[in-house]
């Protein structure tokens, strides 16, 4: 990933009465209670830029809904077509909503970059996240991935969070056959199982909020 910010992923200007948009989890999930809402259309945005009125496009004539924050929804760009199809498509492979967050994180920011308000935000979120990688060892309570050119026993591409660290003396190389002094990382998957990995074999995933506002799903207030 590079440092410098592609054209494609500046943070778009800001929201126009009449847009049509879709709400999007934006930090807090669950996911599918963002997208059992159909595309919404604005009708008013208030004059600080911070909230909006609107329509749901099925509807004839604006109806007289609650305010939302313009934080929970995007714009229909092809980057969110991108992500919605790729999260469904996880989604029915795992049954499983967490694993189809996971899996579409980076599609989701890609999403987020082009947000008027969370734009910046998700920059400066990834600026960090590659300050993260190299400069300090994976330790407890990280989350990771495993490499996908890691042996399958490793289970390649999967996520798991790391329960416990160790580095090989002579008993840990001969029961783990790895090298006196590699650090080797227990980690836990979601389904319960763990196993012990080399640390050369994962990488670091950092925390990916990228400081953006938490806001829940009107429905739910």
């Amino acid at each position: 990933m590079s440092d410098k910010a592609d054209a494609s992923s500046l943070p778009g200007p800001p929201f126009r009465v009449g847009e049509r948009v879709a709400f999007f989890p934006a930090v807090i999930g669950p996911t599918s209670d963002w997208l059992q809402f159909e595309d919404a259309v604005i009708d008013r945005i208030d004059s600080n830029a911070e909230s909006f009125q609107f329509h749901f496009v099925t509807e004839p004539e604006p109806w007289p809904r609650h305010s939302q924050g313009l934080e929970n929804i995007v714009r229909l760009s092809t980057a969110y077509r991108a992500w919605r199809s790729a999260w469904e498509a996880a989604l029915a492979r795992t049954g499983d909503e967490k694993a189809a967050d996971r899996e579409t994180e980076e599609l989701r920011l890609n999403v987020l970059a082009e947000h008027p308000i969370h734009g910046i935000d998700v920059q400066r979120f990834r600026r960090r996240a590659l300050a993260v990688k190299g400069v300090r060892p994976v330790t407890w309570g990280d989350s990771i991935r495993v490499l996908a050119h890691a042996p399958s026993r490793f289970r390649p591409g999967s996520y798991a969070s790391v329960v416990g660290v160790v580095t090989t003396g002579e008993r840990e190389q001969k029961v783990l056959s790895e090298p006196r002094g590699t650090r080797m990382l227990t980690v836990e998957f979601d389904d319960g199982s763990s196993i012990e990995i080399p640390e050369r074999l994962v990488e670091l995933m950092p925390d990916t909020d990228g400081g953006l506002r938490q806001t829940q799903p009107f429905g739910q207030r």
